[in-house]
């Protein structure tokens, strides 16, 4: 069977057959869609919010997690077990009050950690998530967040796999896959070199082994790339600026590119390239992922929390002594993990989904933009998705789809003018029918409105339309976020 990117790279060698040159590459301005900067990691919370599978919030600390569940102080402050079936997810606690996730983007020029002085005026969702979840007492003896010293108060243990981690002082990229996953670090050689292959050092996760195929990406520390269409193959940005668009046949400390219509690859040094996307087939992701406060999104094979530590059970990941790729168990402090997905296939993000179609009410009105995260894979992948006016917007559901949950948020900077109807139906690939799910008015008055609905169950192929209509001052203002929208799949 013939892959697309075996398919790609006939296409290109029949282009130089014909008598194609090999081309120099060109200097090009910047595309509309050329990477844009995010602003760096959050620091991961002291509080998470589990997500039951009814897609309720609960904020509360996490004293241990394991396969029966997880322990969490009660109301009245004895620990007491949440059984494993009625955990889905642990996410960042401000998902309960409304607040983002992340942060909005930088301009380009400020590719660099923000900070809030003390004293700054918080918006109403920090507020309303003091009030949720305040700070709780001392835990219970032994029962400590750990934070980075670990339980024993000793250093924690960088294990064997520390001398393949990128040396402090280089410059991290993001290695992006197909289907989200995200892991800073750098190239890494390979005992047994493979063109299929890429290794990647990561700073705490030791190396880890991809294929070609998976990969989406690789771009410097804390930026969003561009995404090619299929037809455009695979693009490489050069530090000159020059772009050469091909196909990437090998990645490592040295990238190997064949442009278009050339008879031979060139090689260049991972240094020249500001960075590259590949031309792979996005995927949904499965199994569970783990995000950590330095941006990472991990697939994990198991995960477990004890004594303010989290052990993690690395997929991909090769053993330091014999080079052989598997599952390794990596400990961090319990404090570094911002969120966890325990079947990525059963609990979906809205923006994870492709937009099937959608209608400006007005036609002056910019179509949908996605908000950049604050780091380069957002939590649960659940990045804000923006209605920039009056309009409809439609996304292709899973099959299965049966609950939805989210928030539906004004602005503060909307709050003077903003007043609209927010409308979430089910529509029916078979015969167009349509099923109200929830309908809100948005306003100063109620600048956040839960959302947590059941979803008809219908056919392969249903949509979930979003509309947005102007309220009783027209449009001016009508901006509304979708946050945190989540899908619990059957």
């Amino acid at each position: 069977m013939t892959t697309p990117r075996a398919a790609l790279a006939l296409l290109l060698l029949a282009a130089a057959s014909a008598g194609a040159a090999l081309l120099a590459p060109q200097p090009e301005p910047a595309p509309a869609d050329a990477p844009r900067p995010i602003r760096p990691a959050a620091p991961s919370p002291l509080r998470h919010a589990l997500i039951s599978p009814a897609l309720a919030l609960r904020v509360t600390r996490v004293l241990s997690l394991g396969p029966d569940g997880a322990r969490v102080p009660g109301d009245d402050g004895v620990v007491v077990t949440v059984p494993a079936p009625e955990i889905l997810a642990l996410a960042p606690a401000e998902l309960a009050a409304g607040a983002p996730l992340g942060f909005p983007p930088l301009a380009p020029a400020a590719l660099r950690p923000a900070s809030t002085p003390p004293g700054a005026p918080r918006g109403a969702a920090e507020r309303e998530l003091e009030r949720l979840a305040p700070v709780q007492g001392p835990l219970p003896p032994g029962e400590g967040d750990g934070g980075e010293e670990g339980r024993d108060g000793g250093a924690p243990d960088p294990g064997p796999e520390a001398a393949n981690a990128p040396a402090p002082e280089a410059a991290l990229l993001d290695l992006r896959l197909v289907d989200g996953r995200l892991y800073p670090g750098r190239p890494a050689l390979a005992e047994r070199p493979d063109a299929d292959t890429v290794v990647w050092a990561h700073p705490t996760l030791g190396t880890l082994r991809f294929s070609i195929d998976e990969v989406a990406s690789i771009t410097p520390g804390g930026v969003l790339p561009p995404r090619p269409a299929a037809s455009e193959g695979d693009m490489v940005r050069l530090a000159n600026g020059d772009t050469l668009r091909g196909l990437v046949e090998e990645i490592g400390p040295t990238v190997s590119v064949l442009p278009e219509g050339a008879a031979a690859p060139v090689s260049l040094a991972m240094d020249r390239v500001t960075w590259l996307t590949l031309a792979n087939e996005p995927a949904a992701p499965r199994g569970a992922v783990v995000w950590l406060a330095d941006g990472t999104a991990a697939g994990v094979d198991g995960v477990s929390v004890s004594g303010g530590r989290a052990e993690l059970r690395v997929s991909g990941a090769e053993h330091a002594a014999s080079g052989v790729p598997g599952p390794r168990l990596v400990s961090v402090p319990a404090t570094e993990v911002r969120a966890l997905v325990l079947d990525a296939a059963r609990l979906r993000a809205l923006a994870s989904l492709r937009v099937a179609e959608q209608a400006p009410a007005l036609a002056r009105r910019r179509p949908l933009a996605l908000i950049p995260p604050a780091d380069p894979g957002a939590p649960l992948f659940a990045g804000d998705l923006e209605l920039p006016g009056p309009m409809s917007v439609a996304w292709e559901l899973p099959a299965g789809a049966a609950r939805l949950a989210g928030w539906l948020v004004l602005p503060e900077d909307a709050l003077e003018w903003g007043d609209c109807e927010v409308a979430v139906e089910v529509v029916s690939a078979s015969d167009g029918s349509v099923d109200p799910v929830f309908a809100a008015r948005l306003n100063a008055e109620a600048p956040r409105v839960r959302v947590e609905a059941d979803l008809p169950r219908g056919g392969a192929g249903q949509r979930l339309r979003v509309t947005l209509g102007a309220g009783a001052h027209g449009p001016i203002q009508d901006r509304v976020l979708l946050r945190g929208m989540l899908l619990r799949v059957d």
